[in-house]
């Protein structure tokens, strides 16, 4: 560690000079102060203002009073100070790529010892850097966008208890300084350390923690297993003041991260600044992620990064290399991060602002109380800025504060029985994790069924363990399970720390066979999975090599041994695999919440809370509905509902086109007309006939010739009833002949004029058949009823004018109506007759011979 110490001065904001005990005067009883820093030796001065990190007081035991700060520049450089005491003031400072740990002298003064250089620059060539400059570019290249988390505890021996004068605070304040410091180091990787349970060990260690680094990282995971069945976390680390041998201070397993029986380390507080300890911390938490120490060539923004091999401590705190950060990389790849997913529900000390999780009461929650990149969010209060509608959730824009648009995925699909979430364009918030209903067959492999999310395929199972090209074992080798031990069981149980042996129902459903030529596994690393195989003899004396896995990736409880049969997995007759036994499937369905109609309408899928996932261009709970896809539970998988009339209007447009295209075609070359032809074809096969419609024809003109069909007498004005003889043939109606009893005519005085006939306001068709007397129709006249009152066509001295013309037929014209040719006068009307008439007489006269009638 360099032993080079740059002075500096430390004033108020009233620049007033500052001594160890004035700084930590006017840090008491405020909300936030502010200091200038000035480096005697280049003249930088720096302006930061801090405010209290309650992020470090996360413990269910009341820290009194607050002594740790932080703050965070223009550059988005942290800083941190601890003002506990005056004997125990430490801090670490950033600036660009610089870092620095704050020194207190024996004499009082401050000093500042560079820790990625010898130099006592600030800035190289005093230039400050941007914000976009102060992460590595290379860091986005090892990226997967996913965010994880890391439940983490913190074990102070009875060493570290003596050490700080027994005093729980100040132990408790150098655990939680340590934990955030850590979670500064990771946060670029999209990784949030939480430290969810610390203790002391104040009436004595519980195990015995001695120099022999190798011995004493054994006993604490021991413990840690145990420790684990209260407190589950996923990563545990001891902190002592023990010197380990040979300059050790820290050591971890490689590649144990959620592992049951080794993910945790030991660290030695080998510096009284905790940002040191913080380092070893981090670096050794690093070889639990799977990184090795840095080899020569790896890209690193400082002369030498996090995970560099060292003894005796550490001189950097802040990157890893490019090297780093691809060990870290193929770990993700090989499923190590399985536990890292789940979002911490709770971490020591209860619900407050700043710990990290959005809790009721708070809009957002940056982590602390000072160091928030989200714009959106005052850190302080744990509220949304000025104008932001949202600063957190995956369905936020951080960039705008708004929400994300409707249908913008938030969270996709992990697997096939897996359902994507998305936003709804109103919030901030992703919808809750939904999946497909339990027990429903596979999407892509219907053999076997959907559990919790995912689908029990064995071959799947076997290809994430073994490559692509391996697939489930024989039937056979699954009876090992029948022995419950090591290399076949149906579980381990923690607190008798013994394996469970299958019943012979269960036996499919314990640890995974798997037929594969690869002889190493793909999956986790070496130290956390062992591969062996056994030798079975199959249902037709063939013998078969069966593979399987053993791995600490477990706890028995919160953790499935990704090693044995998913949950999912088909079993028996009608049977499904759950917690290693064979359920009957009828069971697990029963209680499963059910959609209505079960089958979405073949437009979707039940998801587990009973709603359909529906196709693009249907919704609503059963897919029964024009939506936008996704369920209501999820969200909209479009901002654009189907819209079939659309559609179909653009569809049958298409077609319409096209055939127009061929029909001109076809013309050019045959000199047919392609449609006519069609069309001819469709009516012959379908027998369709045109169908003549008859029209009626208009009425005559008032006054002109009677239509056949009306009474021939009708011309003389005369009741249709009564005949008239004389020179002129008399035609009777055909009307008469079917009443023959009827009396057929009336006698009238010959000295009285005839009445004209009553008719109807309206003459249609139906009410010629409605008003006809039995014997004759009724005579057609002129609707202007006043003035044919007085002017009938059967009148011989009636006027030669034509009648009017009807109101209905009236034309407005500007000129008058032409004159009107006089018609030639009526004939007199032959004499009514005075004595009735026989049907003989009638007769007798229509007989050529005997008549001198003159037939025209």
């Amino acid at each position: 560690m360099t032993s080079t110490i740059c002075p500096v001065l430390i004033f108020s904001d009233n620049d007033t000079a500052l001594s160890p005990s004035t700084l930590i005067s006017i840090s008491k009883n405020v909300s936030g102060f502010s200091i200038v820093l000035k480096n005697v030796a280049t003249a930088e001065v720096q302006y930061l203002t801090f405010k209290p990190n309650l992020e470090l007081f996360a413990s269910s035991l009341k820290v009194k009073p607050i002594c740790h700060y932080m703050s965070v520049n223009e550059n988005a450089e942290v800083n941190m100070l601890s003002l506990c005491s005056s004997d125990t003031i430490t801090g670490t400072f950033q600036f660009g790529t610089s870092y620095f740990i704050l020194d207190v002298a024996s004499n009082g003064e401050f000093g500042m010892i560079p820790q990625n250089s010898g130099q006592c620059f600030w800035y190289n060539n005093r230039h400050k850097r941007s914000v976009g400059d102060s992460i590595p570019t290379y860091y986005a290249e090892y990226l997967d966008g996913k965010r994880r988390y890391v439940e983490l505890a913190l074990v102070a021996d009875n060493s570290m208890y003596k050490k700080y004068g027994m005093d729980e605070n100040k132990v408790l304040d150098r655990l939680h300084a340590i934990a955030n410091i850590v979670n500064g180091i990771y946060m670029p990787l999209n990784i949030r350390v939480t430290l969810v349970y610390a203790t002391i060990w104040k009436d004595g260690d519980l195990i015995e923690v001695t120099s022999a680094s190798d011995l004493t990282l054994t006993k604490f995971l021991d413990f840690r297993r145990n420790l684990m069945k209260i407190h589950p976390h996923d990563n545990a680390q001891l902190v002592t003041e023990i010197k380990f041998d040979n300059l050790v201070i820290g050591k971890a397993y490689k590649g144990t991260m959620c592992s049951y029986e080794y993910s945790g380390g030991i660290i030695s507080d080998h510096s009284p600044n905790a940002a040191s300890v913080a380092s070893t911390s981090a670096h050794e938490m690093g070889h639990s992620f799977g990184m090795e120490h840095d080899p020569q060539g790896c890209q690193c923004p400082t002369p030498i990064c996090l995970m560099e091999a060292s003894n005796g401590g550490y001189s950097n705190l802040s990157y890893f290399s490019s090297c780093s950060l691809h060990y870290l990389q193929q770990s993700f790849v090989r499923k190590m991060d399985y536990c890292l997913f789940n979002v911490p529900k709770k971490v020591f000390g209860g619900a407050k602002c700043g710990n990290g999780i959005v809790e009721d009461g708070e809009d957002c929650d940056c982590g602390n109380l000072v160091i928030c990149p989200n714009k959106c969010c005052v850190a302080s209060k744990c509220q949304l800025a000025k104008d932001a509608v949202c600063a957190s959730g995956d369905c936020c824009d951080i960039q705008t504060c708004k929400p994300k648009p409707k249908a913008a995925i938030c969270r996709p699909i992990v697997g096939e029985c897996d359902l994507p979430e998305f936003c709804d364009g109103d919030t901030g918030d992703c919808p809750a994790d939904f999946f497909v209903q339990n027990g429903l067959a596979c999407p892509e492999k219907k053999q076997d069924y959907c559990y919790e999310g995912e689908c029990g395929s064995r071959d799947d199972q076997c290809k994430m363990i073994w490559g692509q090209e391996a697939n489930t074992g024989d039937q056979s080798c699954f009876r090992s399970n029948l022995q419950g031990n090591r290399w076949g069981n149906c579980g381990f149980n923690n607190n008798t720390e013994a394996y469970l042996p299958c019943k012979s129902k269960d036996y499919t459903c314990g640890k995974l066979f798997c037929n594969s030529a690869n002889t190493k596994p793909i999956f986790g690393d070496i130290s956390s999975v062992i591969p062996f195989h056994i030798s079975s003899v199959s249902l037709n004396g063939t013998k078969v090599d069966c593979r399987a896995v053993h791995t600490t990736y477990s706890d028995g409880k919160y953790i499935k041994d990704p090693a044995m049969v998913r949950d999912g997995a088909k079993c028996g007759k009608e049977g499904i695999c759950v917690g290693a036994n064979c359920e009957e499937l009828s069971e697990i369905t029963r209680f499963a919440p059910k959609c209505d109609p079960g089958n979405c309408f073949n437009k979707g899928i039940c998801n587990n809370v009973g709603n359909c996932h529906c196709e693009y261009g249907y919704g609503g709970p059963g897919c029964d509905i024009p939506g936008y896809g996704g369920s209501v539970n999820s969200g909209p998988a479009t901002d654009q509902a189907f819209n079939a009339l659309a559609y179909a209007i653009v569809l049958i447009a298409a077609l319409l086109t096209i055939f127009a295209c061929i029909d001109v075609f076809y013309h050019r070359k045959r000199n047919k007309w392609l449609h006519s032809m069609v069309w001819n074809f469709l009516r012959e096969c379908l027998n369709i006939h045109a169908i003549r419609v008859p029209t009626r024809k208009a009425p005559p003109p008032p006054g002109g010739r009677a239509r056949r069909s009306d009474d021939p007498n009708a011309v003389w004005g005369d009741d249709p009833n009564t005949l008239h003889v004389g020179n002129r043939p008399v035609i009777p109606t055909s009307s008469y002949f079917p009443h023959p009893t009827a009396p057929m005519f009336v006698l009238e005085d010959t000295t009285s004029s005839p009445s004209p006939p009553a008719i109807p306001l309206k003459s249609n068709r139906s009410d010629h058949r409605q008003n006809a007397h039995i014997g004759f129709k009724p005579e057609v006249k002129a609707l202007n009823l006043p003035n044919r009152a007085e002017d009938s066509s059967s009148d011989e001295n009636s006027p030669n004018i034509p009648p009017p013309v009807p109101a209905h037929r009236q034309k407005p014209t500007a000129k008058p109506p032409p004159p009107i040719k006089e018609k030639p006068k009526l004939p007199q009307k032959p004499p009514v007759a005075s004595k009735p008439v026989s049907v003989r007489s009638i007769a007798a006269k229509f007989d050529a011979k005997n008549s001198d009638v003159d037939l025209l």
